[in-house]
């Protein structure tokens, strides 16, 4: 099946623009690459992106390791359209509960670049990533120091653990 594109500007030069951004455009949606693409399409596509620009070694390192353990086995398999607001924060919430905050500030961080360079492309309407709740880097307990029988307990214990060091000399010979 066959069918023509037009498009009609102010001018030459603006017609054959538009034009060629719905060939372009539909040339995508023709290779399955629209709101129908699974997330593991545009995690791939993205990070080819990433891996040749210039962010640091560590960075890329730690961005490949989320990719291949939390993000495509937690959401991989959902398609663009599907992965909500709702489904964002229900998958970092799990993530920060099972792995802590720092694996889940790390998950979404790549799940936000991800999901803008999806908008940026037309495969989503937006990035739902920037609107759930943001992780905490706050300790849940405040660190609480050596009340006074703690350090009493811990003095009266002293005396029983080796000695590592030279004892000194009280002269100078």
């Amino acid at each position: 099946m066959t069918r023509s594109v037009e498009r009609c500007r102010a001018s030459k030069a603006a017609a054959e623009r538009a034009l060629k951004e719905a060939l372009r455009d539909r040339g995508r949606a023709g290779a399955g690459l629209d709101g129908e693409t699974r997330l593991s399409v545009v995690v791939e596509a993205w990070w080819e992106t990433y891996a040749a620009g210039e962010g640091s070694l560590g960075s890329k390192v730690t961005y490949r390791n989320v990719i291949d353990h939390q993000v495509l086995p937690s959401a991989g398999y959902l398609r663009c359209h599907e992965f909500t607001v709702a489904v964002a924060e229900r998958l970092l919430r799990r993530i920060e509960r099972e792995h802590g905050r720092a694996v889940g500030m790390s998950v979404r961080t790549v799940l936000s670049n991800v999901c803008a360079f999806a908008a940026r492309l037309g495969f989503m309407d937006r990035n739902p990533v920037r609107d759930t709740t943001p992780i905490s880097t706050k300790p849940k307990k405040a660190p609480n120091g050596l009340d006074a029988v703690r350090l009493r307990q811990l003095r009266a214990y002293g005396h029983l653990l080796p000695c590592r060091r030279a004892p000194r000399h009280s002269g100078g010979h």
